[in-house]
Order: C-alpha cells, then sequence, then structure tokens
C-alpha cells in the first residue's frame, strides 16, 4: 500500500538530523542517499539551507513540488522570481538560531579580549611560565558596539550587558519600545562587528 504521508526531499547532509522529527509525518527521502525514481513523483517540499543555491532543473523535475523550506533564516540560495513563476512557495526560519549565533559572538568576544586562544597555544606548546602569566582586564566597563540590532544582534546585547558591558548600537531601524541599549550618532564610530571598544 503507498505511504499516505506527504513526501519531502532533505537536500543537504547537515540537516539530514531533522528526519526523526519530520518521519511521524511525513515520508522523508534524503538526496544525498539517492532516493529512488518513483519518489520523484510523490516529493511536495524540498527541505534545504537557505545559503545553498536550490538545483532548478532537479526542482522542475517533481511534479508534486509546492515548497521550499529553507530551514535558516536565510534563503539567498533561492531565486524568488523563479520560484514564485513556477507557483512554488518559499518558506523560512526567522530567529531559528539567533540565539545560537549570539552565544559563539559573545564567546569570540570573550576570546579575543581575554587573549583565549593565544595562551591555549602557549600551554599546548609547552611554553608557559608562571612568570610570563598574560594579565588582561575583564569586558565590564567597557563598551560593546553592535551594527544592526535585529534578533541576533538584540541577542548579543543581553548577553554583553550580563557581563558588565555598556551597549552602543547603530542600525536602519529604530529599536522595539522598552530597549535598553543605547543607539549612537551615525558619525560616532564603534569597532566592527562584535569586537569591545578600548577606553
Amino acid at each position: 500500500m503507498p505511504d499516505s504521508k506527504p513526501a519531502l526531499l532533505i537536500m543537504q547532509p547537515h540537516l539530514g538530523v531533522l528526519a526523526s522529527f519530520l518521519e511521524p509525518d511525513f515520508t522523508v527521502w534524503r538526496f544525498w542517499e539517492g532516493p529512488p525514481l518513483e519518489a520523484t513523483q510523490t516529493i511536495r517540499a524540498l527541505v534545504v539551507a537557505g545559503e545553498f543555491p536550490v538545483d532548478k532543473h532537479l526542482a522542475e523535475s517533481l511534479p508534486k513540488l509546492g515548497l521550499i523550506a529553507c530551514f535558516t533564516a536565510g534563503y539567498d540560495g533561492i531565486d524568488l522570481a523563479w520560484a514564485k513563476a513556477r507557483g512554488l512557495q518559499v518558506s523560512h526560519s526567522p530567529g531559528v538560531n539567533s540565539e545560537d549565533v549570539a552565544d559563539h559572538a559573545m564567546g569570540l568576544v570573550l576570546a579575543a579580549w581575554r587573549r583565549l586562544a593565544e595562551g591555549d597555544r602557549l600551554v599546548r606548546a609547552g611554553a608557559w611560565k608562571p612568570s610570563d602569566k598574560m594579565i588582561t582586564r575583564s569586558l565590564g566597563g567597557h563598551r560593546l558596539g553592535i551594527v544592526g540590532l535585529g534578533g541576533i544582534g538584540e541577542a548579543v546585547a543581553r548577553r554583553a550587558q550580563a557581563f558588565g558591558l555598556t551597549v552602543g548600537w547603530w542600525g536602519p531601524r529604530d529599536m522595539a519600545a522598552g530597549g535598553e541599549p543605547r543607539r549612537t550618532g551615525r558619525r560616532q564610530r564603534h569597532p566592527g562587528g562584535h569586537l569591545p571598544r578600548h577606553r
């Protein structure tokens, strides 16, 4: 008996972890495993990472395809005009990884400010000496400039404030009411990205 569940095709191997969540409700095929030819007649959706270009030839070979679902906030790999012309819906996942990216951003700030990578290399090379300790200052009391205060920028700001940083930001839109970080003037210079500013 044919499977009555809607069929979808996961395109990138690193998205394969989604299969276990999808399989109760969908027939899940994995592109890198080479789905059987008959599967092409049933696939209704492609699950993709939005930064990868969609294979248009493949998509056009799937007669029941109606959706390209990006499991990412971005969808740069999707030709929206092409998709619209073929009646394909395109979805994406805004905010899906904002907290994770903010964690990494603060990790990089800490690593750079406290010279963690440099210290790690010294220890691993056996070159660390008690007399040559690297003395670094706390982040507290310094400023962090954030360019753009969307989902990721806002999440970085929350973390930065917990470390005692004063947060300044610049962006094309105003913050939502009640936001705490202070907006900087257009002419005020801040370090690029998520770098703490020395005083």
